[in-house]
């Protein structure tokens, strides 16, 4: 079987392997193989002959993911006030944060959300703020049918000093 090309590739290992070790023009080249002269100087230069990956080199956002802990068991306990309480959160709490930090919410789904920021410092301040807000605002409300956010990023955090982990960067948003 042979090699798997994605969908706007013209040339093969192959290909590229007799591009970097013949002696031909590169117009000879393009003819030959019915590709640009362009991609025939590009394989010619390279060092290999294998695909380099595409993508961003370094992710230029943080995704936020946040569900509320015990969801199920506080809907059996008490489903319309729960549902009341999840509601007066997100339009009163979560999503004014989210816009203040410079953050917009990807999706919702139940008691969940993701949330995207443009670094990672406001992910953690967004959360940790969300964190404070939640556990003043229902200081009148029994453990049993408070609503607690488990918040977390999707990926390592990351600094120009290295690693920083989620309790450090919580740390640095306070």
């Amino acid at each position: 079987m042979g090699q798997v090309l994605h969908g706007s590739a013209t040339t093969t290992e192959a290909i590229r392997r007799t591009i970097q070790h013949s002696q031909a023009s590169l117009r000879a080249l393009a003819r030959r193989y019915g590709i640009n002269p362009k991609t025939v100087a590009k394989w010619k230069k390279r060092g290999s002959v294998a695909d380099l990956p595409t993508g961003p080199k370094d992710p230029k956002s943080t995704v936020l993911a946040a569900d509320v802990a015990g969801y199920s068991r506080l809907m059996e306990t008490d489903e319309e006030g729960t549902h009341e309480r999840l509601k007066t959160h997100f339009e009163q709490l979560i999503n004014p944060k989210i816009a203040l930090h410079r953050g917009r919410i990807v999706k919702t789904a139940g008691d969940g959300l993701l949330a995207e920021f443009a670094s990672v410092v406001d992910a953690m301040r967004c959360a940790a703020e969300i964190q404070r807000a939640m556990i003043d605002g229902d200081a009148d409300i029994t453990d049993e049918r408070r609503i607690r956010f488990r918040i977390r990023d999707s990926r390592r955090l990351h600094s120009a000093l290295g690693y920083i982990s989620p309790a450090h960067a919580e740390q640095m948003a306070a």
